[in-house]
C-alpha cells in the first residue's frame, strides 16, 4: 500500500503542533489540480442563484 501512496503523493512530513504531532501529506499537482477544480466548480454551482458576496464577505 505504501508504494501506491507514493504514486499520488509527495514526500510526507510530520509537523509538530503543540501538544501533538500531525502527519502532513501533499498530493502531487496532477492529482490535486483536478480535485481543486471540481471543488471550485461545485462551490460556484451552490452559489449560482445567490447574490454576489461583498468584498471581505465569506459564506
Amino acid at each position: 500500500m505504501a508504494a501506491e501512496n507514493m504514486f499520488w503523493a509527495e514526500g510526507p512530513e510530520v509537523v509538530r503542533l503543540f501538544p501533538t504531532f500531525v502527519w502532513k501529506c501533499r498530493l502531487r499537482p496532477e492529482v490535486h489540480r483536478p480535485i481543486n477544480a471540481a471543488i471550485l466548480n461545485r462551490l460556484e454551482e451552490m452559489r449560482r442563484d445567490l447574490p454576489p458576496l461583498a468584498r471581505g464577505e465569506a459564506w
